[in-house]
C-alpha cells in the first residue's frame, strides 16, 4: 500500500514509514509490514539464493547477500545508497525487522545448543540494531526461547537488550492465528521503542478467529486432515482447526484421499500467506527453508499497524 492508497483511506499520514529487514529470508515480514504501508528500504541475508528468489519476484527493491555478526549500519546506509536508494543516517530509520536463525533452540530441533554461533546471531542482531538507532525495533523468533534449557542464551540476550539505554523493550509470545494467520505457530515477539518517542508500547489486541477462512479445511479442501511432527503426530482432521507450525523438517504428514504424503511447495507457500512467491528457481531443500522460517504476514502487519498508528503518529517527536 503506497502513500496515495494510505491517503484515500483515511490514514493521518505524516510519511510513509521505512523498515529495514534482517534475516529476511522470502520475506514474511517484510510483506506484513508493506501491506499496512510501510515502505520497505532494505532486506538481507547471508544465502545467496534467498536474494535469487527475491529478484526473481520483485522488479525493484534492494536485497543484500550479508553477514549480520559482521554488518555495520554504515555498511547497510551504503549499500542502500550504492544500489539507488536514499542515504540515510544513523537515528533515521522508522524500523529495523530482524528474524534471527532459530534452529538451534527450537523444539523440532533433537539436539539444541543454545550458545551456539548460529544461536548467538540473537544477541548479535542487538549490535545491528543500536549501529542503525531506529526509532523503533521489532525481533521475532521461536516461543522456545523461553524453555529451561535456553536459559543461558536468555541470560545473554537480556543482558545485551538492557544494554540499550535509548529503548524502552517489551517482550511476549504472539501467534498469527489471533490476527487472521493460517498457523497457530507461537512467536517470541520483542519490540523496541525510542525513549525520546515518549509512547509506550502496547501489543496489538487479538481478533476472533475466523474458521471460514484459515481453517485447515478450508485452506486446503482436497485434503482430509494431517499429523504433525509437533502436534506429536496425532491426526486431525483439519475441520475447525487451525494448522501448527510449519517448519524446515518438513515432518508433517497431510493425507489425500486417504493416501499420506508430505505438503508441496504451493501448500507450504499458501499456509505461509506467500503463495504469491515464485521459488521454484532454487532446490526442494532450501524452498523449505524458506517456507519453514516466515514470519507470517498477518502477524507482522499486526505488529507494524500497532507501531505505525499508536507509536510513530502519536509521537511529537517522530520525524
Amino acid at each position: 500500500m503506497k502513500k496515495q492508497q494510505l491517503l484515500q483511506s483515511g490514514h493521518p499520514i505524516k510519511r510513509q514509514p521505512k523498515v529495514i529487514g534482517l534475516f529476511s529470508g522470502v520475506r514474511g515480514g517484510e510483506h506484513g509490514a508493506e501491506l499496512d504501508g510501510w515502505d520497505s528500504v532494505y532486506s538481507c541475508d547471508w544465502e545467496k539464493d534467498a536474494q535469487k528468489v527475491f529478484y526473481a519476484n520483485n522488479k525493484t527493491g534492494i536485497y543484500h547477500v550479508a553477514d549480520i555478526s559482521t554488518l555495520t549500519g554504515d555498511q547497510v546506509f551504503d549499500y542502500i545508497a550504492d544500489n539507488g536508494g536514499e542515504r540515510y543516517k544513523k537515528g533515521e530509520m522508522d524500523c529495523v525487522l530482524s528474524t534471527a536463525s532459530c534452529q538451534d533452540v527450537s523444539r523440532s530441533n533433537p539436539v539444541r545448543k543454545c550458545l551456539s554461533e548460529r544461536a548467538n546471531l540473537l544477541t548479535e542482531q542487538l549490535r545491528v540494531i543500536d549501529d542503525i538507532y531506529p526509532w523503533t525495533f521489532y525481533i521475532e523468533n521461536v516461543d522456545s526461547y523461553f524453555d529451561v534449557l535456553n536459559e543461558p542464551l536468555q541470560r545473554q540476550f537480556e543482558t545485551a537488550l538492557n544494554s540499550m539505554k535509548g529503548y524502552n523493550v517489551k517482550m511476549a509470545v504472539l501467534t498469527p492465528m489471533d490476527y487472521g494467520g493460517r498457523q497457530h505457530r507461537p512467536r517470541l515477539t520483542v519490540v523496541g521503542i525510542r525513549k525520546d518517542l515518549g509512547i509506550e508500547f502496547s501489543y496489538p489486541t487479538p481478533q476472533p478467529i475466523d474458521y471460514s477462512k484459515v481453517s485447515f479445511h478450508v485452506l486446503f479442501p482436497h485434503l482430509d486432515g494431517f499429523a504433525s511432527g509437533q502436534s506429536t503426530k496425532r491426526y486431525k482432521n483439519g475441520y475447525n482447526q487451525i494448522f501448527g507450525t510449519l517448519v524446515v523438517a518438513d515432518d508433517t504428514i497431510v493425507y489425500e484421499y486417504g493416501t499420506p504424503r508430505k505438503f508441496n511447495l504451493a501448500e507450504r507457500l499458501k499456509l505461509s500467506e506467500m503463495e504469491h512467491m515464485d521459488l521454484t528457481m532454487v532446490s526442494n531443500d532450501f524452498q523449505k527453508t524458506l517456507t519453514g522460517n516466515i514470519l507470517p504476514p498477518s502477524l507482522s502487519r499486526a505488529v507494524f499497524h500497532q507501531l505505525r498508528t499508536e507509536i510513530l503518529y502519536k509521537s511529537l517527536t517522530w520525524k
